[in-house]
């Protein structure tokens, strides 16, 4: 039978690991649209000013028209 504990560290981990490539996945896009003199962070501001598909995918908002 599996232990209380062990059944919420595995959860506790899925979603450190669910986290990461959350955070990767953002990283390469905000890599790839980055402008010239832009920061990691000014990039990322304006992705969210412009509710970019790579920011509504890192929140689980689906996108117009996207039927998640």
């Amino acid at each position: 039978m599996t232990n209380h504990h062990e059944v919420l560290r595995k959860h506790a981990q899925l979603q450190r690991e669910a986290r990461k490539r959350a955070d990767d996945e953002l990283t390469t896009a905000a890599r790839a649209q980055k402008r010239a003199g832009e920061t990691e962070a000014d990039t990322i501001a304006r992705l969210h000013a412009e509710a970019h598909p790579s920011i509504l995918k890192y929140y689980g908002i689906a996108a117009e028209g996207d039927q998640r």
